[in-house]
């Protein structure tokens, strides 16, 4: 039954509930207005024969009223009491009938009443009123004192018929009925066609959901001209599909670039390999050296990409690094000494004039220094300049690498930290060819990962800079480390070595 109602459609569900509702309230004012007018109609009728049941008194008495228990006296005051629909009997306190006065034939007549409850009304002076139905119609029977002038005489009872109230009673329940029935209709009818108006962006975002599915990455709800919850859902939607759209064009992008990456050092490999097995080297063992040289290179190379690949997608998977407290300004002396001797005659400068303290793997950072520095000497002539610097702004610290070589283009500057993206192919001058472009890719997920931003900025023939800022460690960590690092850390002053 439960999948029987889930598998009807939204829109039929949510008039069904809200037609419901309306029924539901619609039935409840109903019968609070039915239980109103049939309660006003009884005590309007019950006033009405109270009002009827008083005998004359005062001046209006006959010279005779002394005679209070003359039948014929009693007959007259019954048949003065009653009326067309109101039937009249006089009883003594112990039961006895004195009078009784039926208006004409038809009328219903007095019902027995029960000595006791005469006795009680008598006696307590009270008003008894009482709703008998029977199979011809309604009654209501209202029993109360009966005195004449100062004499207590008995008990009145007066009966009269319901079937006026009951006739406008069941007018207004038909009318009630109809009025819900054709309310609820109403609702339907309308409703329907509303919630599908209502829901048409979302068959639109089902829609496109399913052509997505099925392949097509090019289509968007476009609701942003709405501002209610299905817009929001679908602006959501459609941000979602270009990040999904970008993330798939990126692997597409990734996949082919890696294979064109790796089939350039197998292609080498294949032909080194197939030249020797011809015989091409032709037993000279120079040549086979040579040969064999130029594959160990090549599978340098093909290492080195595999490495990178594998870093990556470490990073990607698992981008938290092994976070521990460590002076950053050690660090990048430490880098500094490193790219002095690998700088060969070019001017390198590092400048870390306190210490940084922060959360970090220090491994990972290291790579990342020395990848930025690494970049800074392959595009620097031997006469450039390299620096290198760490400095605090604010709650971060910084580290710069600067260099004057042949800078990049503005044009690639957006696409720099991208995978496999390299810009002008003739920046790379290396001896093995140039590097694979995943370095900067590598130190961005690391950085990031670190919490922190990288950027780039260059002016071509003028030089580039390479910044990236990491968050300092708390205020308690670092005077913590710092009272530990000063005994062991002098702070440098900038050096200067060409």
């Amino acid at each position: 039954m439960y999948r029987r109602i889930r598998d009807i459609s939204l829109s039929w569900r949510l008039t069904a509930l809200y037609v419901t509702v309306l029924a539901v309230v619609l039935t409840i004012l109903g019968v609070v207005l039915y239980t109103r007018v049939e309660d006003f109609l009884l005590r309007d009728t019950a006033s009405r024969l109270q009002a009827s049941a008083k005998p004359p008194s005062g001046p209006n008495r006959r010279p005779d009223d002394g005679n209070i228990t003359d039948p014929a006296r009693l007959a007259d005051l019954a048949k003065n009491i009653s009326s067309q629909d109101t039937t009249v009997q006089i009883i003594s306190p112990d039961g006895t009938i004195l009078a009784t006065a039926i208006p004409y034939k038809g009328r219903p007549t007095a019902p027995t009443v029960d000595p006791t409850l005469v006795r009680e009304v008598y006696r307590t002076g009270t008003i008894h009123q009482t709703r008998l139905t029977t199979d011809d119609e309604d009654r209501l029977i209202l029993l109360q004192p009966f005195p004449i002038g100062d004499h207590p005489t008995g008990v009145v009872q007066l009966t009269t018929s319901l079937a006026a109230m009951d006739s406008l009673l069941n007018q207004l329940r038909l009318m009630l009925l109809v009025g819900v029935l054709g309310a609820v209709t109403l609702g339907a009818m309308i409703g329907i066609p509303v919630t599908r108006a209502a829901l048409q962006p979302l068959a639109r975002v089902t829609t496109t959901s399913e052509q997505i599915a099925a392949g097509d990455l090019s289509q968007r709800t476009n609701l942003s001209n709405r501002y209610d919850e299905i817009g929001r859902l679908a602006l959501a939607f459609d941000s979602m599909v270009d990040q999904l759209e970008e993330t798939l064009r990126a692997q597409r992008q990734f996949v082919a670039d890696a294979s064109h990456e790796l089939r350039t050092p197998l292609t080498a490999l294949g032909g080194l390999i197939e030249m020797l097995l011809l015989g091409a080297d032709r037993g000279d063992a120079a040549t086979t050296q040579r040969a064999l040289k130029m594959a160990d290179r090549e599978i340098e190379r093909l290492s080195r990409l595999v490495g990178d690949l594998l870093t990556l997608s470490r990073l990607d998977a698992h981008p938290v690094t092994h976070h521990h407290p460590l002076d950053l300004a050690a660090l990048v002396n430490d880098v500094g000494e490193q790219t002095h001797y690998l700088a060969g005659e070019r001017t390198v400068i590092w400048q870390a004039p306190e210490p940084l303290l922060i959360n970090g793997d220090p491994d990972k950072l290291k790579q990342v220094l020395l990848n930025l520095t690494g970049n800074a000497v392959a595009f620097t002539t031997t006469t450039g300049r390299i620096e290198l610097r760490a400095t605090r702004q604010g709650q971060n610290a910084c580290v710069q690498v600067e260099d004057n070589g042949s800078g990049i283009r503005a044009e690639d500057l957006p696409r720099l930290f991208e995978r496999f993206y390299r810009g002008d192919k003739s920046r790379v001058r290396r001896a093995d060819g140039g590097g694979n472009g995943l370095g900067l890719a590598i130190a961005k997920a690391i950085i990031e990962a670190h919490g922190g931003t990288i950027s780039a900025k260059s002016v071509v023939d003028h030089g580039t800079t390479i910044t990236f800022t990491i968050p300092l460690a708390n205020a308690h960590q670092e005077t913590t480390a710092e009272s530990g690092a000063n005994t062991t850390y002098a702070v440098p002053k900038p050096r200067t070595i060409s």
